[in-house]
């Protein structure tokens, strides 16, 4: 059994690594909310590159965010078929 001082020691590491976790899911978000920013300023293949950052911060693409595929489906409208 853990005492009072284990716990709380390890209380503080969780804590440390959520708190890590949510800042990078921040930064994904404010990546994907400047890719729909730009691809609304007409600069498709700047939204496409920032849009896969966000993906690589996250680790995985988050299809809950509608905007994500709405920008990513802008993009790929605007620049065409990949060649």
């Amino acid at each position: 059994m853990l005492g009072p001082l284990e716990v709380r020691a390890g209380s503080g590491e969780v804590l440390e690594v959520g708190g890590t976790r949510l800042r990078t899911l921040l930064i994904a978000e404010a990546l994907a909310g400047l890719a729909d920013l730009v691809l609304r300023e007409n600069c498709p293949e700047r939204a496409a590159q920032l849009l896969g950052a966000s993906v690589a911060v996250r680790g995985i693409q988050d299809r809950s965010v509608p905007d994500d595929q709405r920008v990513a489906d802008g993009a790929r409208d605007a620049l065409g078929p990949a060649v």
